[in-house]
């Protein structure tokens, strides 16, 4: 009698059990449906892209030199839940990857599937870190900017995203023409094992091409090394210079210090004071006032219409003249210039009665 309570209890319980289990599913399946539909949309949805993009077109100088090109690298991401000792993991990878093993850690430690660890990896280090073949890490190859003379004209060529979109210089004003056509792969957020081809249209761009400057590479040397010198005996914050063909408007060098290595931007060596200060070009984005250098010009006009000579005189009246509605000054008190006299003194009243001589319509 007690076996045969005990088994209908069993029985009872087994039943039970099942019967709260199809409920559930019951439950799950006919009045939760959207909302399971909408949540399971929600998951594909954060799946990751990755994308197989063609190498951005060259840099060249004017004489077909290479001031940029792409160059394959790796990168390197991790999916926390099948790292098996985060500890060591981060230990070992630190040094590789230029962060502190407590950052490392703590992104192997986060309740997610996939988590960056880092981009434009030199093929040597990623294969360094494949190497290590720890659980949950993946190295895999990306593409990586590479630029040969390091900083020479580097707020002139710019730097490129993790994406190798252009972010500044001419990486950026010249994006669409160097980038390469995206062709998007999905990974489901919980399986890295297989890249599965994404329904994502890919871009109607232009395939890559290269990008040919005026700067000559040449001149840029000896303008960036003149300007180093003067840099150390000045110790001015900035420095610019600019070399242009008078006869074309080219620009034939174009240099600023203190400069910065765009092959560090971004990667896991990037130094702490690089920032979007040292990406802008004071050559084309700084506003000075032009001073006494736009006394050239007024010089070259007066030359141009015949309008003096070089052993003209002007009387530069002591260092101050009155003229309708304002005094003008000299910084020296001159007397009597020639016009030769007059540009090498700089001479602002000198170079007022030259413009007159010119007029308002040359």
């Amino acid at each position: 009698m007690i076996k045969s309570k005990r088994l209908w209890m069993t029985s009872f319980l087994t039943l039970a059990f099942f019967a709260l289990v199809a409920a559930r599913l019951g439950y799950l399946q006919l009045y939760c449906h959207t909302a399971m539909q909408e949540r399971v949309d929600r998951e594909k949805s954060r799946a990751h892209r990755m994308a197989d993009v063609e190498p951005r077109g060259a840099i060249l100088d004017r004489m077909g030199a290479v001031m940029a090109l792409s160059i394959q690298g790796g990168a390197c991401f991790a999916d926390p839940h099948h790292v098996t000792n985060a500890e060591e993991s981060a230990r070992l990878l630190a040094p590789l990857l230029h962060e502190p093993a407590s950052v490392l850690k703590r992104k192997f430690t986060q309740n997610r599937r996939f988590v960056w660890l880092a981009r434009r990896l030199d093929p040597e280090t990623a294969e360094q870190v494949k190497a290590l073949k720890r659980p949950g890490i993946t190295v895999t190859t990306d593409i990586k900017r590479f630029y040969p003379e390091e900083s020479m004209a580097a707020q002139v060529l710019g730097v490129v995203g993790d994406n190798q979109q252009g972010l500044s210089g001419v990486e950026l004003i010249a994006d669409r023409w160097l980038s390469g056509r995206s062709v998007p792969f999905l990974f489901k957020q919980w399986s890295f094992s297989k890249p599965k081809s994404g329904s994502l249209a890919s871009r109607p761009d232009l395939p890559p091409h290269s990008v040919a400057l005026s700067i000559d590479r040449t001149l840029q040397t000896i303008v960036e090394q003149e300007l180093a010198v003067q840099m150390k005996l000045s110790r001015p914050k900035s420095g610019t210079v600019i070399i242009q063909d008078p006869q074309t408007g080219e620009i034939l060098a174009m240099a600023t210090a203190p400069s910065f290595d765009p092959n560090l931007w971004g990667s896991p060596m990037q130094p702490e004071d690089y920032g979007p200060e040292q990406l802008k070009n004071p050559a084309v984005e700084h506003v000075f006032e032009p001073g006494s250098t736009f006394k050239v010009v007024t010089a070259a006009a007066a030359l141009e219409e015949h309008r003096v000579s070089l052993t003209d005189s002007f009387f530069c009246e002591n260092g101050s003249w009155d003229i309708p509605g304002r005094t003008i000054h000299d910084h020296e008190r001159e007397g009597w210039l020639t016009f030769a006299q007059v540009i090498s003194h700089s001479s602002n009243i000198g170079t007022a009665k030259v413009a007159r001589r010119v007029g308002r319509d040359p």
